[in-house]
């Protein structure tokens, strides 16, 4: 088995585990989204040159 094919089904079986607890899961994805558009609100309210 190759090491795509590894990897791929290790990262299915992480998300069917983690689909089990659907707030878990929603956190983890958005979590990420959340805080990229806080620092791209910050950036533009702050530009790092005038």
């Amino acid at each position: 088995m190759g090491f795509f094919m590894q990897l791929y089904l290790l990262l299915w079986k992480n998300f069917t585990y983690r689909r089990r607890n659907k707030i878990q899961l929603i956190v983890e994805l958005l979590w990420p989204l959340f805080l990229f558009l806080i620092l791209i609100s910050v950036r533009r309210s702050h530009p790092p040159y005038k």
